[in-house]
């Protein structure tokens, strides 16, 4: 079946579930190329599994994804390394490589079998590293670093695998402010570069702050989507999160800014 090719990755009626529990209810996603996507909802509303499942990690039971009209279930693990690069939530690794091995991971698809790392993929590693402000810490042994640092470590090995698609499950998750909004400066500029950024979001003031597109999920269906404008309504936030919010417009480019509403205590 021929996909519109105008779209990046496309979602198209998605179910996924684990045992009774269905976690995706039918989700169909448009996404265009050179635009910032952010996925928004409370803890189990299917922001990870909705990831994983563009990313291959996870099959849905229905529906497809597909990346520029190819069904990426049909796509050999090599080639779709080569158009999406994925940072999980997790930065765990049993192995204590030094840190630039870990970020040479990300080039596996271009290395051919029983060959190693070239000049030309240490110059595409120290490129990403500097971008993601980790080439200091390019000898360290990757156990050493802070979580903070290890998780800017492998954002620059998605980086080096130079793909259109860059999944980010929840990346800023351990950086304090200067760091998130470093992280979030780079997916800014790489959209501009042509690619397609996805990721997966908690704070929602920064969300509307950085994203084009913002998606919002709660208990496995997307609530809301479109501009930050659009989605972040005190309706729409009190439906999803159970919290009144304060919305405050006109700030940071006409986008909203969402202050949550003190409980009164009795």
């Amino acid at each position: 079946m021929g996909q519109d090719k105008a779209y990046s990755i496309e979602v198209r009626d998605i179910e996924v579930s684990f045992g009774s529990l269905n976690v995706l209810k039918g989700i169909s996603l448009k996404m265009e190329r050179g635009r910032f996507y952010g996925i928004l909802g409370p803890n189990g509303s299917g922001k990870t599994t909705l990831l994983k499942s563009m990313a291959r990690a996870l099959r849905p039971q229905k529906g497809a994804v597909y990346v520029n009209g190819e069904n990426v279930g049909r796509m050999k693990s090599r080639e779709l390394s080569k158009r999406i690069a994925c940072l999980h939530q997790s930065t765990d690794i049993t192995c204590d490589y030094p840190v630039m091995d870990v970020v040479l991971m990300g080039r596996y698809p271009y290395v051919k079998r029983f060959q190693t790392e070239g000049e030309k993929d240490r110059e595409i590693a120290k490129k990403a590293m500097i971008a993601s402000n980790v080439w200091h810490l390019k000898d360290r042994r990757i156990n050493e670093i802070s979580g903070g640092e290890r998780q800017r470590v492998f954002i620059a090995r998605a980086l080096v695998q130079e793909t259109d698609i860059v999944l980010l499950d929840e990346p800023i998750s351990h950086l304090d402010i200067q760091h998130q909004i470093e992280i979030l400066d780079l997916a800014g500029t790489m959209t501009q570069e042509g690619k397609t950024i996805i990721a997966v979001l908690h704070d929602l003031n920064l969300a509307s702050m950085y994203c084009d597109h913002l998606i919002m999920l709660k208990d496995g269906a997307i609530v809301a989507q479109g501009e930050p404008q659009k989605v972040l309504t005190e309706e729409i936030v009190k439906r999803v999160y159970g919290v009144k919010p304060f919305v405050i417009d006109g700030m940071n480019d006409n986008r909203p800014y969402i202050l949550p509403v003190k409980k009164q205590r009795i």
